[in-house]
């Protein structure tokens, strides 16, 4: 009850573009349904979290649907958020407001900027290569496993 709300402000029309250019762009790899299944662990847990979170959200529209839920999104936060108990704020305000509303000192050194869209991409991209490797992994247990059972059958009948 007592916990303070940042609500990080953008314009709609570029993080929509920005969500298109990342996260959805990564999430439309035709490949991730079927690493989900061969994967379950990590795969496919990730790729339940999204579909479900883009479903509920914008029903999978990442279009104009998407863009105003977004903005509704907002309107609720302002709505149920006392005002003493929100900042909107705005990555490239930097530091000062963000420490000044946590009341910490301000930092030493630039604000980051990690997040941008080529390095999402690529961070997907390893995480792609990674879930693959788990998936062949898995594929190839199941198949030495029924390797084995299928041998040890034919040693069985061949006595």
């Amino acid at each position: 009850p007592d916990s303070v709300v940042i609500l990080n402000k953008r314009d709609p029309e570029p993080w929509l573009a920005s969500m298109n250019s990342t996260l959805f762009r990564v999430f439309s790899w035709p490949s991730w349904p079927i690493i989900a299944k061969l994967d379950p662990k990590f795969a496919g847990v990730w790729y339940t979290h999204c579909t479900t979170t883009w479903d509920i959200f914008c029903s999978n529209d990442y279009g104009e649907k998407c863009k105003q839920k977004y903005l509704e999104h907002y309107d609720y936060v302002r709505r149920v958020t006392p005002k003493e108990r929100l900042l909107e704020y705005e990555v490239k305000e930097g530091w000062e407001p963000l420490c000044k509303f946590l009341v910490k000192e301000i930092p030493g050194g630039d604000f980051p900027n990690v997040n941008d869209k080529d390095n999402f991409v690529k961070g997907h991209g390893m995480l792609w290569a990674y879930v693959m490797f788990n998936a062949a992994k898995n594929v190839a247990i199941g198949t030495a496993s029924i390797g084995v059972g299928v041998a040890a059958w034919w040693l069985y009948r061949a006595r």
